[in-house]
């Protein structure tokens, strides 16, 4: 797959995957940050696409999220 547009992390796009994604599981921002061990304040950075989560987090947050960490990368579903 030569699609440059795969190599470009939209830390806006991600932030948004996160939002919905927590949303349809039906946790709080609060709650999902107690569960990952970091600040409410993070998780609104993420959403917000502020910043991203940390490599040792996305694992367990994609888990949590139940979608695939290429999903949350790259809004595909089928990576």
């Amino acid at each position: 797959m030569n699609d440059v547009s795969l190599l470009y992390l939209d830390p806006i796009a991600v932030g948004a995957r996160i939002s919905v994604a927590r949303k349809n599981i039906g946790w709080s921002r609060w709650k999902l940050a107690e569960y990952l061990g970091v600040t409410e304040q993070a998780v609104g950075r993420w959403e917000r696409g502020e910043t991203c989560p940390k490599i040792d987090i996305l694992a367990i947050l994609c888990v949590v999220l139940q979608i695939t960490v290429g999903f949350l990368l790259t809004g595909l579903s089928f990576l």
